[in-house]
């Protein structure tokens, strides 16, 4: 039944990311509670699942020619670099 819910809840704020930008964050408290993980692999999990969608995103926004590479390759490099770092 966690499984279920743990679905249930992925796809509702999977819906309000897309649909309003609310943060990743809401998807870390489900994994935890009814996941029953930590914080930490909860954490893990949620940015684990963010790849895909980013992946997708940033391919749609480029096949408009809506990505400006100039500015976006050195952010890209900077927040790989220090959010390495970080973690």
């Amino acid at each position: 039944m966690a499984v279920l819910s743990i679905a249930v809840l992925a796809c509702a704020v999977g819906f309000f990311i897309g649909s309003v930008g609310v943060g990743g964050i809401l998807l870390i408290p489900p994994l935890a509670f009814l996941g029953d993980v930590s914080i930490h692999e909860a954490s893990a999990t949620a940015l684990f699942t963010f790849f895909f969608t980013g992946v997708y995103g940033t391919w749609l926004f480029q096949r408009r020619g809506s990505i400006e590479w100039r500015i976006a390759a050195p952010v890209c490099v900077g927040s790989v670099l220090f959010s390495y770092l970080g973690a």
